[in-house]
């Protein structure tokens, strides 16, 4: 039985993580703003600076963008 749980558990931590590495920025910064606005209104809101800072660091998600290592996560559209 505790087996059982302990592998549902690792197997949902790993889907987890990949869903996340694996969804683009601008997918990740707007669910991490969503987030941010629940937390401000309940007690946990210093969980906000470091989910900001996990949601605009690169993740290897937009590999195929041509920014090769500098990323302009976070920039608006037609800012330089």
């Amino acid at each position: 039985m505790i087996e059982n749980l302990l592998v549902a558990l690792i197997v949902t931590a790993a889907a987890v993580f990949s869903v996340w590495h694996l969804t683009p920025a601008a997918l990740r910064q707007t669910a991490v703003a969503a987030f941010a606005r629940r937390c401000q209104r309940g007690k946990m809101q210093a969980l906000i600076p470091g989910l900001q800072r996990a949601a605009a660091k690169p993740t290897g998600a937009c590999a195929g963008c041509g920014a090769r290592g500098q990323c302009p996560v976070g920039r608006k559209l037609g800012q330089p």
